[in-house]
């Protein structure tokens, strides 16, 4: 999954842990993400299994297994950078 689909992915579960249906353009104006990554992201989440689509609504699944959580930890973890950068000099090394 390339990294823009993946930050995709990340808002749109982002909005649905309010637990409403949503509507797929609302994520298209709301982030001005392209129709096309939005149908890639909400056909990823769809084939993991974490939400419910209804037309051209979507939610967030109400329960969730241990494997769901997997998925929801791999798309919200971030990498550790190798060295903070602060004006164009490295503060401190990891």
């Amino acid at each position: 999954m390339n990294s823009y689909l993946k930050i995709c992915v990340k808002e749109i579960v982002h909005t649905l842990l309010d637990g409403q249906w949503h509507e797929l353009y609302y994520f298209h104006q709301k982030y001005r993400a392209p129709i096309k990554i939005i149908l890639e992201s909400v056909g990823e989440l769809l084939e993991t299994g974490l939400i419910i689509k209804s037309g051209r609504m979507i939610k967030l699944k109400e329960k969730h297994s241990n494997q769901d959580l997997k998925m929801l930890n791999f798309y919200f973890k971030t990498k550790k950078p190798n060295a903070l950068v602060y004006s164009n000099k490295k503060i401190e090394h990891f």
